[in-house]
């Protein structure tokens, strides 16, 4: 079953259960009514006359019917809002299939660099990007790990696990859909969804771990008030200074510490709060099954720390504490406590054991939660398109390549996707590819660029097979000139190239993506710059593309032998229109269309050079 028959028939059975829910939802508030009213008239008549033998028994079978109503309704608005958010998933990924996700809100656009060596000429961030089309990750660590996946090409062996890790996620389409479900309702519901603090307090030193003699007083006192307590109230006959006397100095250590306790005590329990928002992340993937012997059996891995503790068992340990320190709203129980118990110091105490335990991890946890959102959106890709593979790279000591089958650009519809094959290897390290405009040179080079960042992040790629080396990659293509800093476009773009040519010096292999070389100069410089730009790239450790509707520039670039491939894209002109198949072909392009574009918009050309007065035409 495809990804879209899937999805399709997913929501049509969200739907139907959304609706049986609905139904639900309208009749319950009726019994809870009815039992509470019943259980309250019942009440007074019982009490203000005589009414039947039992009545009282009524009155609470009224009365827990009504708790049983009232949890039945939480129950089933929580099902409501679950079914709602899936059903808005579903909704997502159809509209990703079918082209419409340009409007998608996440856009990646705060991780944007100027500087960066290509995300801003391949359209890594922003608007109608990489990152806005794979993107599925629902929190601020799914969408940093994801951006630095696209920006930071990874190692060999990282590529090799995300992609084991990938292959198996894209198996479980209820895990992904659920984590960006319970994503989603965090960032809908939280206030301060931010649980930096909570990291902060979790990995700080604890108050008690440096109050030694502190901690034996708040062991072994309250069990010997407690004991003489007990055993006073069974024999009043024993001295009561037993257990007064230690009562009275467990009553002053709780005033000396109060001032600082409780406020620890009340950090502890706001900071916490940040952290029970991701619980049920959490959960969710510790619960996935079927997991043994699989790669994501070594991600779930990540979340136990070797003394038994789990992000969901943590959160259920806070979630006892808090409730112990929520005591202190109860001012008749909390004094006895802390007298008798050192009450407060116990809470802090059972805080910071959890705390110790887990300071060390908790980052970890939020950190690999960043990744395995990424490496759904990963997974989600490869799901919804079948027919793009995993890349597969050559050794780091081989020669340099780039060898692509069915290459496409993976932001354009399927529909309007145009594929070709090409090959840069050191037969042919360099490609020139020359054609008229519009004819999709600049389209080419970025399918080139945007299919390379997916292989090195660990996704599958827009081709029917690729195969390259690990390079970094650097390109001139989009260029901006800049009036508040007083730069031209042409030096602008040197300045661009300068850094790709750098890039090539430093010895790393570099993948080279140059469009439209130095057209902001006149063409005599133009051709003798660009021969010399091309001559640099060439020394190094790299391979690429240059780009140019200069055929000029083209045929002096023969002289460089085989080091330089020569492709190009064309028009067709059928019935005096302009048509283009966007096909990569062999060779140098017959001709340019300028003067064509020009006619179409409806730009009049006057004959040129003018003919003079009284001139007459040539036959």
């Amino acid at each position: 079953m495809s990804a879209e028959e899937t999805y399709r028939q997913t929501l049509s059975s969200l739907q139907t259960q959304l609706a049986e829910k609905q139904g639900q939802n309208a009749w319950i508030p009726w019994v809870r009514a009815t039992t509470l009213i019943s259980a309250v008239v019942l009440s007074i008549l019982g009490f203000s006359g005589d009414l039947f033998a039992g009545w009282g028994w009524l009155v609470g079978a009224l009365f827990a019917g009504f708790t049983v109503a009232v949890g039945l309704h939480r129950n089933v608005q929580r099902a409501i809002e679950d079914i709602e958010l899936l059903i808005k998933v579903n909704e997502r990924s159809l509209q990703r299939l079918d082209g419409k996700w340009l409007d998608f809100p996440e856009q990646g656009k705060r991780y944007e660099d100027d500087l960066h060596p290509y995300a801003q000429d391949i359209d890594i961030l922003g608007h109608n990007s990489l990152f806005q089309l794979l993107n599925t990750t629902t929190t601020r660590f799914g969408e940093d790990t994801l951006a630095q996946w696209l920006l930071h090409p990874a190692t060999h062996e990282e590529i090799t696990q995300r992609q084991q890790y990938v292959q198996d996620l894209v198996t479980r389409t209820s895990l992904r859909q659920d984590l960006e479900r319970e994503g989603t309702r965090i960032g809908k519901d939280a206030i301060d969804q931010d649980p930096e603090k909570f990291l902060k307090w979790a990995e700080s030193q604890p108050l008690l771990a440096t109050k030694p003699l502190l901690l034996w007083v708040m062991r072994l006192m309250p069990v010997w008030t407690t004991f003489w307590l007990l055993a006073y109230i069974v024999n009043t006959k024993l001295s009561i200074l037993l257990w007064a006397i230690p009562l009275m100095i467990q009553f002053l250590i709780f005033m000396k510490t109060s001032s600082t306790v409780i406020p620890l005590l009340m950090d502890a329990t706001s900071r916490q709060r940040s952290f029970a928002l991701y619980s049920a992340l959490f959960h969710r993937i510790e619960l996935e099954e079927e997991t043994k012997n699989t790669p994501f059996e070594t991600l779930q891995g990540h979340f136990r720390t070797d003394d038994g503790w789990e992000p969901y068992k943590v959160m259920k340990r806070f979630q006892f504490l808090i409730d112990l320190v929520d005591v202190r709203h109860t001012p008749l129980m909390h004094l006895p406590l802390n007298m008798l118990l050192l009450w407060d110091l116990q809470c802090l105490r059972g805080l910071e054991q959890v705390k110790s335990s887990i300071g060390p991890h908790v980052r970890g946890w939020f950190a690999q939660l960043g990744e395995i959102e990424a490496l759904c959106s990963f997974a989600t890709f490869s799901y919804e398109n079948p027919g793009y593979s995993f890349p597969t790279f050559a050794k780091d000591d081989a020669p340099l390549c780039y060898t692509a089958k069915a290459l496409g650009h993976p932001l354009l519809h399927r529909a309007s996707r145009v594929c070709n094959d090409f090959s840069l290897d050191k037969s042919g390290p360099m490609m020139l590819i020359t054609g008229s405009n519009m004819s999709g040179k600049s389209t080419f080079l970025r399918s080139i660029g945007v299919n390379a960042v997916l292989a090195y992040s660990g996704s599958v790629v827009c081709a029917e097979d690729i195969h390259l080396s690990r390079m970094q990659i650097g390109s001139s293509m989009r260029i901006k000139d800049s009036l508040e800093h007083g730069i031209s476009y042409f030096m602008a773009e040197l300045h661009r190239i300068r850094r790709v040519v750098e890039l090539g010096r430093e010895g790393e292999p570099l993948l080279y993506l140059l469009d439209e070389i130095l057209h902001g100069t006149n063409t005599v410089e133009r051709r003798t710059a660009a021969l010399g730009i091309m001559t640099l790239l060439n020394q190094g450790r790299t391979i690429g593309i240059v780009t140019t509707h200069d055929l000029e520039l083209a045929e002096e670039s023969e002289a460089f032998g085989e080091q330089v491939q020569f492709r190009h894209f064309t028009d067709q002109i059928e019935d005096d229109e302009m048509t283009f198949d966007y096909t990569l072909r062999e060779g140098i392009c017959p001709s340019t269309n300028a003067l064509r574009l020009m006619n179409i918009v409806g730009i009049p050309l006057p004959e040129w050079p003018p003919r003079q007065a009284g001139e007459e035409t040539s036959p």
